[in-house]
């Protein structure tokens, strides 16, 4: 059994969805971004009756997180070291799921290089990581379209340019995958479309890496969360119960546009996202 599986990958990219179709199986629990929810102070989440869980409790109340954060708190009070407090933070919130759901294993879809390189840091034999690649399009235009939803000022406008995010999607999944591919994490890679649109054989391969039996069904109506923080899916039923490719990008003439100007990254997206086609 993993100490931990850790879903790694840009915002908008689908660790969500993919983290729910694990947790399809007895053995794995969906934790969320847990990176994310122990980066605040613990006062954040427990002191917020809104701040819920995807089991529909507040933080406080919420059979995992309510114990966890408790214990987080009191990390808090002798730790002044932050690279120090979030790695014991991180441990913690892994001993207690041990303690609590003894057999079963929790699922991580923090984003960044900085839970990489915790992970790497942390050097847990049983780590096992999938990292996801969402189309760049697809990506780049969830991301343009929050940034210009911001009405964002100075420098930062420069992340409404559909030209800024392609860039960007290029050269952090490529470091990123340098990192990876440096480092002795066992890990596998995938794409969100290989998961929408090659789905049994893609979740099988997952399934396979992770060591676990096959799912009767690749969809997200079963699986098994305690996610604080992560895709606002979490919470809702109805964008649970199946899996649904989000193609609006195939009908955008700015994604279609930027893509014939930059086509060298469109080589690393048709190499690394459609892998399952060649």
């Amino acid at each position: 059994m993993s100490n931990l599986v850790a879903i790694n990958s840009l915002s908008h990219s689908g660790s969500t969805i993919l983290s729910m179709i694990i947790a399809n199986h007895d053995e794995m629990i969906s934790l969320g971004e847990i990176y994310q929810v122990l980066r605040e102070p613990s006062s954040y989440w427990l002191n917020d009756s809104e701040k819920k869980c995807s089991c529909g409790l507040a933080a406080a109340e919420c059979e995992f997180w309510g114990d966890t954060l408790r214990k987080t708190n009191n990390l808090e009070k002798t730790e002044t070291d932050q690279h120090k407090l979030i790695a014991a933070k991180y441990k913690t919130v892994i001993d207690t799921f041990n303690h609590q759901y003894e057999g079963k294993t929790p699922v991580d879809t923090s984003k960044g290089e900085r839970h990489l390189k915790l992970l790497i840091k942390l050097a847990w034999p049983t780590i096992k990581l999938i990292y996801l690649i969402r189309d760049v399009r697809g990506y780049a235009l969830s991301q343009t379209t929050l940034a210009r939803s911001q009405n964002r000022k100075g420098l930062k406008r420069i992340k409404n340019s559909m030209a800024f995010q392609f860039l960007k999607w290029y050269f952090t999944n490529r470091s990123r995958l340098k990192i990876i591919t440096q480092s002795n994490l066992d890990h596998v890679i995938t794409s969100y479309e290989a998961l929408c649109l090659n789905t049994v054989p893609s979740t099988n391969a997952i399934t396979d890496f992770l060591c676990v039996s096959n799912s009767q069904t690749p969809g997200l109506d079963s699986s098994q969360h305690h996610v604080l923080f992560g895709n606002p899916i979490r919470n809702t039923p109805d964008k649970r119960k199946s899996l649904q490719y989000d193609a609006r990008w195939e009908n955008n003439i700015e994604c279609k546009k930027t893509a014939n100007k930059l086509a060298f990254v469109m080589r690393y997206n048709e190499r690394m996202v459609y892998f399952y086609e060649h």
